[in-house]
């Protein structure tokens, strides 16, 4: 079980890994995301919330409201101004969970 939870995860963080490797219409132009860039993030920030949801070894997540959470972390990508900013947001959002899995 602890070893199924690790292959998700680290396949979910590799996710993650490989799209920060930004095609180059995802290229930061210092005003913003535009639509294609804010559904990409939001596409990968669903897919970690999936993969956190069906996977994550804590069924409470540690006590954080993760629909909650996720909805600020989403407001906060959609006003991020560059793709960088945004990857960092959504690997901030797995990050607060405070532990050695995430």
């Amino acid at each position: 079980m602890r070893r199924s939870f690790r292959s998700w995860f680290l396949a979910a963080c590799a996710l993650v890994i490989v799209a920060s490797a930004a095609p180059t219409h995802l290229a930061a132009d210092g005003q913003g995301l535009d639509g294609t860039q804010k559904a990409h993030m939001r596409e990968i920030l669903h897919r970690v919330q999936q993969v956190l949801r069906s996977t994550y070894f804590d069924a409470t997540y540690k006590g954080i409201d993760l629909k909650a959470h996720f909805k600020i972390v989403q407001d906060k990508v959609d006003a991020a101004t560059s793709p960088n900013m945004a990857y960092a947001l959504i690997a901030q959002s797995l990050l607060d969970l405070n532990d050695s899995h995430t």
